[in-house]
């Protein structure tokens, strides 16, 4: 019989220990050309696997610490996000939670944006959460989307949960933001493909408003690399 496939959203399919699904990097080079992120603390990626993500977030930010609760080859190992993590950050002395970006858990992904939105808050940081476009759509998810959610970028491909894997993806993902000094209305956006011809990257350019990258400051800040 043919093998269920993860990235087709097929049931029954057999699930990776821990929800361990790799992020693939173009995933996390398209929110960062889309979010700045506070360079004058730390970012945490606490369940970055084999580092996939926390490696595109290196380039970007110069104090990025990653962790998991599982030893996947990089990383700090044995952390548990939603139970602890403060004395293994507080013995690095490199400042405050300035943003926490992470795929998390597809089973714990509520668990992990309240656990996060509240470690940013003293520093007045961000959250990225890479979730399923749908993940706003649910009642139970609700309080989830009060201040200080920001926005909703979506991503503009399906991203493969496994190199193995040949099946067409199909579900589409977003990443969603919160910002304790965002103010306004939420704000939707469709984020760029950089894997589309230079030409019709430059065609979706010039019909966008010349605005600047996301940032805190008011609503409606986005970048060149999202679709209004």
């Amino acid at each position: 019989p043919k093998r269920k496939s993860a990235s087709h959203g097929e049931a029954g399919y057999p699930r990776a220990a821990l929800d361990f699904y790799p992020t693939e990097p173009w995933v996390t080079e398209a929110l960062c050309r889309a979010v700045e992120f506070d360079n004058r603390g730390l970012l945490w990626e606490p369940a970055c696997g084999d580092g996939r993500m926390a490696k595109v977030l290196h380039t970007w930010h110069p104090a990025v610490v990653a962790s998991d609760i599982a030893d996947h080859g990089y990383g700090a190992s044995g952390i548990d996000f939603l139970r602890g993590g403060g004395e293994w950050l507080a013995a690095k002395r490199a400042g405050p939670v300035a943003a926490i970006v992470t795929n998390p858990p597809f089973a714990l992904a509520r668990e992990f944006i309240v656990r996060a939105v509240e470690i940013t808050r003293p520093a007045e940081g961000k959250v990225a959460i890479l979730q399923r476009h749908e993940f706003d759509a649910p009642k139970t998810n609700r309080p989830l989307f009060r201040p200080p959610f920001a926005a909703k970028l979506i991503l503009p491909r399906r991203p493969r949960w496994n190199d193995s894997d040949t099946a067409s993806p199909r579900f589409p993902y977003a990443w969603y933001l919160w910002d304790w000094r965002y103010q306004g209305a939420p704000v939707l956006r469709w984020l760029d493909d950089r894997a589309e011809p230079q030409e019709a990257r430059r065609g979706a350019a010039s019909s966008s408003s010349a605005t600047p990258r996301y940032i805190s400051a008011t609503a409606g800040n986005c970048c060149p690399s999202c679709m209004p």
